[in-house]
């Protein structure tokens, strides 16, 4: 995983603000200098089956991921890009053919992007999502939800509806935990919120819910879609198949899963 400092964001309840709000000079004894050859030599020499771009935005430095995830491929690795989405167009897809997976961190509404993001295009992130979904990469979708203010039904179950409608029901949806940081004092989002966004999106026909930043087991397995039969048990980051057949289909009802390996 690489990851550099800075964001194209002002989120006030920012959780990696220490390096999201950096310069250069914060890091300056403890950041590397790669090229994008140095970079994927040592992913190679590491055993590295993928190569990620994560920690901060990668979108601020684009073009170092697009010529990475170009050597990555040359050398028969995957690239799994973790993103804010916001991002124009053009720029986008010209980076998805070399990209493997999307994890798209969606905040909420409009009205939270402009409050507690600084921005006011929530549209860009929407576009994001749906050229990933129509490029066919895989893309999972994350919302940390925050204390009071992107945790009502309504803007949940909007949420929800967009992953649903536009993007397909077999897109992960992953809920996470906010903790107070930054320049928000907020309480912690009560565990109790996350079981209910998870619940309305099953509800809502969403196949895989996830549950981030909090212990227990509930929210972090992957079941069967048909029969709810246990497919992958995860605990902390240890992560184990069940009762799947060599081609990933469920053991008890015989359903495909949708589980990208390798």
């Amino acid at each position: 995983s690489f990851g550099t400092v800075g964001c194209n964001l002002f989120c006030q309840f920012c959780q990696n603000w220490h390096i999201s709000r950096a310069s250069t000079e914060d890091f300056r004894y403890s950041l590397k200098k790669l090229s994008p050859k140095e970079a994927v030599k040592e992913a190679v020499q590491s055993g590295c089956a993928t190569v990620a771009y994560t920690y901060n935005e990668p979108i601020i430095w684009y073009e170092w991921v697009l010529d990475t995830a170009k050597i990555v491929h040359q050398k028969g690795l995957k690239n799994i890009l973790v993103t804010n989405g916001y991002i124009e167009e053009e720029p986008l897809r010209e980076l998805l053919p070399f990209i493997d997976g999307v994890n798209v961190d969606l905040k909420g509404d409009k009205g939270f992007y402009k409050e507690m993001c600084g921005v006011t295009r929530q549209e860009a992130v929407l576009r994001t999502c749906k050229i990933i979904k129509e490029q066919n990469v895989h893309l999972e979708i994350t919302n940390l939800i925050v204390t009071s203010k992107n945790d009502s039904n309504k803007q949940l179950q909007e949420l929800i509806d967009f992953v649903v409608t536009e993007l397909g029901s077999d897109v992960p949806l992953h809920f996470s935990r906010y903790f107070p940081n930054y320049n928000i004092d907020l309480p912690a989002t009560p565990v109790d919120t996350l079981f209910k966004a998870r619940d309305m999106a099953l509800r809502s026909g969403v196949q895989y819910v996830y549950l981030g930043n909090i212990r227990g087991e509930r929210g972090n397995d992957t079941h069967c879609k048909n029969c709810g039969t246990l497919v992958v048990k995860r605990r902390g980051y240890i992560t184990n198949t069940v009762n799947l057949t060599k081609d990933f289909q469920c053991k008890n009802c015989g359903t495909p899963t949708d589980i990208v390996w390798n």
